[in-house]
């Protein structure tokens, strides 16, 4: 009889810390004062989030953020690093800050009506990513060389609608600033590579100051991307503020280019090495380079194919080409056009 109380005693006690294991498995705490946060593996849905604090996260199907600011002392110190695990942001404020995601073939990135300034997103091997209704302020960061604050690599689809990319000290009245005052770099645009489809509708970047580097609005490799009622207003570039080589495919429908700057060639586009761009309906008015080609500087096997395009005002200072510049084996292709 003892023997068996004994075994019954064992087998509760067993049976206890198996359930307490459990529910450490599906509670966590994460102190977001720290500079990294890892989730490996995983996938959470964070309820209750405040920060400094220890917060329980109920295991789900994503790691969620809604309704928060964080505002890290240091310039790009990583407030979350997320592997193999979706994420969804919403609703919240990220300053001088960094959100890691890597290892994500079958996971999603989410972030809808957030706020970045100063802060960059780094995500590699994403099976799709989405933002939407979002602003990224790009000031100075006091670095030589600036970074791309959304960089996208190895992913199967980007959709962005209705999000702001820009310098908000210099949104108000941007006419008031030539591009000789503009000498101080900021933060840059989009940088994708290897991603194969690229969405963006209705948005806007504008006063993204990059005169040394190249694509300073979009960096682009291997890509394909459709471009719907976007507008890009007073940003510079050293070439092109939309730089594209190595198979890259674009296409642009009833968006504008206005007052855009490249400081050697190829003011709005500059593409190399087997690229293809498609104009359709789009307006491009007042754009300058100071070598070749206001709007397009081509080279080795670009197609250039312009329908219902308007292009006014644009020109460039030395070298020829006051639009569009081709050299070895381009094609272009004009239907419809005002120039």
């Amino acid at each position: 009889m003892n023997h068996k109380l004994v075994k019954l005693y064992w087998l509760f006690i067993i049976l206890f810390l198996t359930l307490l294991k459990l529910l450490s498995i599906t509670r966590a705490d994460i102190d977001f004062h720290s500079n990294t946060t890892a989730i490996s593996n995983e996938s959470f849905l964070l309820d209750h989030l405040r920060v400094g604090t220890s917060n329980p996260l109920d295991k789900n199907s994503s790691f969620g953020i809604d309704r928060y600011t964080f505002n890290m002392t240091t310039i790009n110190d990583t407030i979350i690093r997320l592997e193999n695990t979706s994420l969804f942001l919403a609703n919240t404020i990220v300053i001088d800050s960094q959100i890691l995601a890597s290892g994500m073939r079958d996971y999603a990135v989410v972030i809808e009506n957030s706020v970045f300034e100063r802060s960059e997103i780094v995500i590699d091997s994403a099976s799709n990513v989405t933002i939407v209704h979002s602003q990224f302020i790009m000031e100075d960061i006091g670095k030589d060389v600036p970074n791309h604050v959304v960089k996208m690599y190895n992913t199967g689809t980007f959709f962005m609608s209705d999000t702001h990319f820009g310098n908000q000290s210099e949104q108000n009245n941007p006419k008031n600033t030539s591009y000789s005052e503009k000498k101080k770099s900021t933060n840059l645009g989009i940088q994708l590579e290897n991603v194969r489809n690229a969405e963006l509708r209705d948005s806007t970047f504008t006063d993204i100051k990059g005169e040394k580097s190249n694509g300073s609005v979009m960096l682009l490799k291997n890509t394909d991307i459709l471009m719907v009622s976007c507008q890009f207003y007073h940003n510079m570039a050293k070439n092109g503020i939309i730089f594209g080589n190595n198979s890259v495919n674009i296409t642009s429908i009833n968006s504008s280019f206005t007052m855009n700057y490249a400081g050697n060639s190829g003011a709005i586009f500059h593409l190399t090495d087997s690229c293809s761009l498609t104009n359709d309906g789009s307006l491009f008015q007042n754009n300058s380079a100071r070598e070749h080609g206001a709007v397009v500087f081509a080279m080795y096997h670009v197609t250039i194919n312009n329908k219902g395009c308007l292009f006014q005002y644009n020109s460039a200072e030395t070298g020829g080409g006051s639009v569009i510049w081709m050299q070895y084996n381009c094609q272009l292709i004009n239907e419809q056009v005002l120039i």
